[in-house]
């Protein structure tokens, strides 16, 4: 399985939504919210989203946003079939490439705390927590804060 990690496309767009669409814990409630990440990390210019291919299918994306003092993860996602199979590892390697070439020191992310496979995600990309929110009034639940120094040398 030949993975392509490359630059989102608007011509992307359809086979994102549909990976929003089927997501677990996304779908048609973060829909709205999604695209304005993508409008806003593409044609804003306020962050970049990565694409991961094969054979020019979609089967997952990171979307990235600028913040002061780091860039953050705001969403990953990948299609099921995928998943567990390095796909989104791949994305996150690429995000802190491009992290550290835009001069980043910090890549960070946060997830809900029902999450358990997002938890063991991040950890597993070498996340760490660094905190969490007691109640977030958008989802109702504890956010769990995590972050990479990208500074240190590995």
């Amino acid at each position: 399985m030949e993975v392509l990690i490359r630059d989102y496309t608007s011509s992307d767009f359809p086979q994102v939504k549909k990976l929003i669409l089927d997501a677990e814990n996304f779908g048609e409630p973060f829909l709205e919210t999604e695209m304005l990440n993508i409008k806003k990390n593409t044609s804003l210019g306020l962050g970049k989203i990565f694409v991961a291919t094969i054979r020019d299918q979609v089967i997952g994306y990171i979307s990235l946003g600028r913040r002061v003092f780091a860039l953050m993860v705001d969403s990953i996602i990948v299609d099921r079939s995928y998943q567990r199979k390095g796909v989104g590892r791949k994305l996150v390697e690429k995000a802190k490439e491009y992290a550290k070439a835009q001069g980043f020191h910090v890549l960070r992310t946060d997830t809900g705390t029902f999450m358990d496979y997002a938890i063991k995600f991040y950890i597993a990309c070498g996340f760490e927590p660094c905190g969490y929110v007691e109640h977030d009034f958008s989802l109702g639940s504890k956010q769990l804060h995590f972050y990479i120094d990208l500074s240190k040398k590995t």
